[in-house]
């Protein structure tokens, strides 16, 4: 990820990816957002809901 100062017009994403029961990749997802709000105490709620919710993707794909 490449930090520069955050204008309004710049956009950023953010992906995990979500494996499956044998931890091979099946998918990812994405958030995108204004740069302007990937900061701080957010960027790590963002990371964190992020990975949260490939895990629990991927928990129930493999229970499929």
């Amino acid at each position: 990820f490449h930090e520069a100062r955050p204008t309004p017009t710049h956009v950023l994403a953010v992906a995990a990816p979500i494996f499956n029961g044998d931890d091979a990749p099946l998918a990812a997802l994405s958030v995108v957002m204004p740069a302007y709000r990937f900061t701080g105490e957010r960027k790590d709620t963002i990371i964190g809901a992020l990975r949260n919710c490939a895990r629990a993707i991927g928990g129930e794909l493999s229970q499929q």
